[in-house]
Parts: C-alpha cells; sequence; structure tokens
C-alpha cells in the first residue's frame, strides 16, 4: 500500500486504509474521553472507532478512526461522542490523543 499521491489525506491513512476522524474537540477524564468530529448528518458511534495503544505503563495514545465515510450532505457541524475506560480497556493511565485537533471549517469553505 504505497500512495504516490502526496496529498494531506493520504497522510492520513492507516495500514487498514481507515482515514483519522477529524476531531474538533477531546477531554479525557477518569470516566473515559469525550470528543467531537466532523459530521455532515451521518456519522454514529458506528462510524468511529478507537485504537489504544500503550506509551509507556502510564500512558496510553489513543487514535480515533473512522471506518464509516459520512457521505451525507448538510452543513458540517459537530457530533460529539463519548467513551468509557471499560470500552477502551483501560484503568488509570494517562490517556493522549493521537489525532490532530482542528476547528469545524467555517461556514464559507468546503472540505
Amino acid at each position: 500500500m504505497n500512495d504516490q499521491s502526496g496529498t494531506a489525506s493520504a497522510d492520513a491513512q492507516r495500514e487498514d486504509d481507515s482515514p483519522l476522524a477529524d476531531v474538533t474537540s477531546f477531554t479525557a477524564d477518569d470516566d473515559g474521553v469525550r470528543f467531537t468530529v466532523i459530521s455532515t448528518g451521518c456519522t454514529t458511534r458506528a462510524s468511529i472507532e478507537a485504537r489504544v495503544e500503550r506509551v509507556d505503563a502510564r500512558t496510553a495514545a489513543l487514535t480515533l478512526l473512522r471506518v464509516k465515510p459520512d457521505r451525507c450532505r448538510r452543513m458540517p457541524m459537530n457530533a460529539p461522542f463519548e467513551m468509557s475506560r471499560d470500552e477502551l480497556g483501560l484503568a488509570d493511565e494517562d490517556i493522549v490523543l493521537s489525532n490532530p485537533v482542528s476547528p469545524l471549517p467555517s461556514r464559507g469553505s468546503r472540505r
């Protein structure tokens, strides 16, 4: 899988070809994580997959992948989601997000 196109979207691909989710906010606490992703109307919890990688004994890196494309045509909006530590298979580790966090596109821009 070697994409020679050199596009930014190619940089955001993972081994399984699922792109990184477009995260607009992220918080982690004792209960789990809360985050928002960009949606154009059809993003559900099943659209997002969490991958956890242990960084060290105290830290876990979370990568959020978009496994189901949002093909709706609504104006982009923030779609909120939560995942518990149990869902993520984590206890009391610090959680860091691997995805970049960027703002929701303004009304005048297209993605």
